[in-house]
């Protein structure tokens, strides 16, 4: 019996893209749907649950189905080259056996079993096997070139295991990368609304601030070089065997047997020194954090992270430990801008590196959407000159919003697109487009790799939305489109792009409560409407779907009159 087992590359992608969709759904759906359960107070352990199943599609699921992905691909090659058809690979049951003789059974049981003679045909075809058989070198090259590739798959593994080793790692290492993002951004997020008045009060004294700062470091840095002269000269006095220099300087050193047990205890008393004056720097450091955050340079996250930092060097310089970490930090701040970029972008998580062209691997979404893994690049970059614009960004918004009562800016915690919904976007956007495809210009198109929310209270929201404009203009903030949807069918809402100081264009929605809790409500129809090849029967459902949806929502006054600041 023979069957026909087909081995096709395309349907393995196909699983692959499956897969890779569910994890998008999810981490689009659940989501905002935690956020929302967040925002309410409601327990978000079941989201995070599904949010976790989520993540293990992508860092258990995927990279199985990649290998296996890679395994056809390869086949396909290796045999018969690229068809673009599934590979049909034979399986054929083992016919029986011909039995050589005769039984003929006797009577207490047993048999004979006769041979017949071997015809001269059969006599000849065996004599030319023997002549055409091969030697014994043959024999051995052929044992030389198994050994050759068992040597060869054992090193596939040995670097397979390693690979999957590190991958293991360094998914570990991201997963405490992403909670500290987290973890910083939701305190951040807190103390820029709850402690308003502590910014203020810095603000206000700053220059106090800059002053003990700069005393501290400069009387941090003089006992450095005490303890830096002392645990050099007491470390001699003590192998030495300093007895009387010891009862001169009172420092027990004289107590101390001459030889190497003196030199550690001269040695150790200068380093308690040094690790003092590395703490007064420390501080120094943690106050000059604390007044860029008081003067609006950066945001609560940034203060969460630099002066956790700061204060922890602090704290462990007075054990010593910390001084070696306090060493490098200066190091590396006094080093070449192009120095410090470089250990930036290494240190920065993989999906924020912007990697040159031809390095990055390519994305495959939902429903056929794929980037090459150049396209991939282009959007990478704009994603890390997103990131390194976003603090400013930040603190600009947070501090014209300080402006309105009871302005608040929900969902701050998303503020940064994420890369794998701005691969979707970018790849929607070029569906369809022959190569090549001009990749550049849609993503100059993205005006929300950053984005925010402001919103406002029904009663205050025309002046809220006006006193905010006016501000991030003054601040330098170029408006570059203005977009008021109050009093139409659907979406109730102020969508605007912003452009930043430094040239960074972001999105800034203004709602009122009830606008966007609808929004968030009608996430799932949004998202579907976003979908490629959607019917024109199936849009014009959901779009009417969402009129009804926004019905709902009360009309602020004078919302419908805001015209947004010129455009220019």
């Amino acid at each position: 019996m023979t069957r026909v087992v087909e081995v096709s590359a395309d349907a393995v992608a196909g699983v692959r893209s499956d897969v890779a969709a569910v994890r998008a759904s999810l981490d689009a759906d659940w989501g905002s749907l935690r956020s929302r359960a967040l925002a309410l107070g409601v327990r978000t352990s079941g989201f995070d649950d599904v949010l976790g199943a989520g993540d293990r599609l992508g860092t258990h699921v995927l990279p199985v189905v990649d290998r296996h992905l890679d395994r056809a691909r390869a086949l396909e090659q290796l045999r018969y080259g690229s068809t673009g058809r599934p590979l049909p690979v034979l399986d054929v049951d083992p016919a029986p056996v011909a039995v050589p003789f005769t039984s003929s059974p006797l009577g207490d049981g047993g048999a004979i079993l006769t041979w017949a003679a071997a015809s001269p045909a059969e006599v000849e075809a065996d004599e030319q096997r023997t002549r055409e058989s091969r030697g014994i070198g043959d024999w051995v090259s052929d044992r030389w070139d198994d050994v050759s590739d068992a040597v060869d798959d054992g090193t596939d593994w040995v670097a397979d295991t390693a690979g999957q080793a590190w991958e293991t790692v360094t998914d570990a290492g991201a997963a405490v990368g992403d909670w500290w993002e987290s973890t910083t951004a939701d305190l951040g997020a807190w103390i820029d609304t709850h402690l308003t008045g502590v910014r203020e009060f810095i603000g206000r004294h700053v220059a106090v601030f800059r002053f003990l700062a700069d005393a501290l470091r400069i009387v941090g840095w003089i006992l450095v070089a005490v303890g830096v002269v002392l645990a050099v000269a007491l470390a001699v006095i003590g192998a030495m065997g300093g007895t009387a220099a010891g009862a001169i300087f009172g420092f027990g050193v004289g107590a101390v047997p001459g030889g190497a047990a003196g030199a550690v205890a001269g040695l150790s008393f200068g380093l308690k020194v040094l690790g003092v004056g590395f703490t007064l720097v420390s501080v120094g450091d943690f106050l000059d954090v604390a007044a860029d955050w008081g003067e609006g340079k950066i945001a609560g996250q940034d203060l969460v992270k630099l002066g956790s930092l700061e204060l922890g060097l602090a704290l462990t310089s007075l054990i010593g430990v910390g001084v070696v970490g306090k060493i490098l930090q200066k190091a590396v701040r006094h080093m070449p801008a192009s120095w410090r970029r470089r250990i930036d972008d290494w240190l920065a998580p993989p999906n924020d590196r912007h990697r040159p062209p031809g390095s990055a691997t390519e994305w495959v979404g939902p429903n056929g959407l794929r980037l090459s893994g150049d396209e991939v690049a282009e959007v990478d970059a704009l994603l890390l000159a997103a990131s390194r614009s976003e603090p400013a960004i930040t603190t600009g918004l947070q501090r014209a919003l300080g402006r309105v009562d009871g302005a608040t800016m929900p969902g701050l915690e998303f503020r940064l697109k994420s890369p794998d919904s701005l691969y979707r976007k970018i790849a929607t956007d070029l569906e369809g487009n022959e190569p090549p495809r001009d990749v550049r210009r849609a993503v100059s198109r993205i005006k929300d790799a950053v984005r925010y929310t402001a919103q406002v209270p029904d009663a205050d929201f025309a002046r809220g939305v006006e006193l905010v404009t006016s501000d991030l203009s003054a601040r330098g903030f170029t408006p570059v489109s203005w977009k008021n949807t109050f009093g139409q069918p659907g979406y109730q809402g102020i969508n605007s792009a912003w452009r930043s100081p430094d040239g960074q264009v972001f999105e800034l929605q203004f709602h009122t409560p009830t606008s966007f809790d609808v929004k968030m409500r009608s996430h799932d129809v949004y998202e579907r409407l976003r979908l490629p090849n959607l019917s024109r029967q199936e849009r014009t459902r959901l779009l009417a779907e969402t009129v009804r949806i926004f019905e709902t929502v009360p009309m602020p006054p004078g919302a419908t009159a805001l015209r947004g600041p010129e455009i220019r």
